[in-house]
């Protein structure tokens, strides 16, 4: 990603962009930030360590400084997802056979899709300090999500 990212920027001419590859924990990142976003990657994210990561980019937000980041919170059907995704992961070749009949390559990798307790994300918010909350809600193929602005 880190690649096809410097690519874009240099396709771009972007010259103010810094790319930094890091860990859970964000032990790269240094200082602090006017600006964070993220859009489309905590789904992907088991809830508990994503929690962490947010926890620690609200850290690292400057004093005025706004953080931007969209979380799944509800899917409907939530326990037929979970036993579908369990057999994606378990059972040999299931992944293969849904693979195909989505319509995906047959060796498609598995891509999770995790909600978030809004409760939860509140709780982080409050315990950094964040000074205003504002939230849009939308609706992604199925899956209800929350884009929340916390400025610190």
């Amino acid at each position: 990603m880190l690649t096809a990212a410097q690519a874009r920027c240099a396709q771009l001419g972007l010259k103010n962009v810094t790319l930094v590859k890091s860990d859970d924990t964000l032990s790269a990142l240094t200082g602090k930030y006017d600006l964070i976003l993220s859009s489309l990657v905590f789904q992907h994210i088991p809830p508990a360590r994503g929690e962490k990561i947010f926890g620690r980019l609200l850290s690292l937000l400057n004093e005025g400084g706004v953080c931007v980041v969209q979380f799944l919170y509800h899917r409907p059907h939530q326990h037929f997802f979970q036993l579908y995704y369990g057999l994606r992961q378990n059972i040999p070749f299931f992944k293969n056979i849904a693979n195909i009949l989505q319509g995906k390559p047959v060796s498609a990798p598995f891509m999770q899709m995790n909600t978030y307790a809004l409760d939860r994300l509140f709780s982080i918010i409050q315990a950094s300090q964040g000074k205003a909350v504002v939230c849009q809600m939308e609706e992604h193929g199925g899956f209800e999500s929350i884009t929340v602005y916390v400025r610190r």
